[in-house]
């Protein structure tokens, strides 16, 4: 049964572009409607008006009538969210999970201890082990970063100084906000964090890119946090966007 990573809801979270399949079973009849209206005034039954409509335009439109009737009530998924199925799909049959790799994540990955341990420095929390348990439900499944009482860490590490949220007062990324309230949700816990932390270079870095070092600077150049509520409002579109990915499976056809 699908469940959408924490890591992931924000793709899950696009709407699609155009109008739904209700809405255009709506203008059909609203269509359908004003051609026959419209025919009814013609006294002429032998102009080509008049053959056009009764013999073309109302047998076409009672006819996509009938087609989209069908699928009224099918919610139409994003194209991001449709991508993030296929891809989904494909690693239950293959078994391998996709890769995505660029400097930034790499970064984050082989620093991500390095900048759990330096979020804990930094913001001055009590000393608590990274964790390691992953979470999971009817819907959601996920592994936080850190536990800490009654709320849930995640800690992202900066590429660099331009990539650093230094000036945003609302979450730069709104995937991360969706990823905490899923984390929330498997937790019970109403309260999350969101901590960047900018680190110094790696020690592998690529021979081209330009070795940088931040440790010198004042920590309120290094650290930037984000305090996020629970919202149940949230959840429950998340639930629902679940749901309909489910349905749309169930329609997907593999020959």
């Amino acid at each position: 049964m699908f469940k959408i990573r924490a890591s992931s809801a924000g793709k899950i979270m696009t709407n699609p572009t155009g109008k739904s399949n209700l809405d255009k079973y709506n203008d059909a009849v609203e269509t359908l409607s004003n051609l026959k209206i419209r025919l009814d005034g013609l006294v002429n039954k032998t102009t080509k008006t008049y053959i056009d409509i009764s013999e073309n335009k109302i047998p076409n439109t009672e006819k996509l009538i009938k087609e989209l009737e069908a699928i009224k009530d099918v919610v139409e998924l994003s194209e991001t969210s449709k991508n993030y199925v296929y891809d989904f799909l494909k690693e239950q049959i293959y078994g391998y999970k996709k890769e995505i790799s660029n400097k930034h994540i790499s970064k984050g990955l082989s620093l991500e201890d390095e900048a759990i341990d330096k979020a804990i420095e930094l913001l001055d929390l009590p000393f608590t082990l990274k964790n390691e348990e992953s979470y999971e439900n009817e819907f959601f499944k996920g592994t936080p970063d850190l536990i800490i009482k009654d709320t849930v860490f995640d800690i992202k590490c900066s590429w660099d100084e331009f990539t650093f949220p230094l000036f945003e007062n609302e979450i730069p990324t709104k995937d991360y906000y969706y990823q905490l309230q899923v984390y929330m949700n498997l937790l019970g816990l109403k309260k999350a964090v969101l901590v960047y932390v900018l680190l110094d270079s790696p020690e592998n870095l690529p021979a081209w890119e330009t070795p940088k070092t931040y440790s010198h600077l004042d920590k309120k150049y290094r650290i930037k946090k984000y305090d996020v509520e629970y919202s149940e409002d949230v959840i429950a579109d998340l639930k629902q966007r679940v749901t309909n990915i489910r349905e749309f499976i169930k329609t997907i056809n593999y020959e």
